[in-house]
């Protein structure tokens, strides 16, 4: 495309996702995390696992969108009529 394309609206729709997984695999932080989160010493490591959104599609409507190679130069001299 010649313009960027917004990609706002799909927002809503990965967070759906994303929490639909989350709800259904929560994340642990693990015994060592907890330790870290009560005490406030080091870091603490969520681990969450991959998140595969592959199966729920997500959907963009794109109205009026110019590819870079779509126009054209007129052709209006003479008898030719490519106008």
């Amino acid at each position: 495309p010649v313009e960027d394309i917004d990609i706002a609206p799909l927002f809503p729709q990965i967070a759906t996702q994303v929490s639909n997984y989350l709800n259904a695999n929560p994340a642990s932080i693990g015994l060592d995390g907890l330790f870290a989160a009560v005490l406030g010493t080091g870091d603490i490591n969520v681990q969450g696992g991959n998140i595969d959104l592959s199966s729920s599609p997500l959907s963009l409507t794109l109205n009026d969108l110019q590819l870079s190679g779509q126009g054209f130069v007129p052709n209006c001299y003479g008898t030719l009529d490519f106008c």
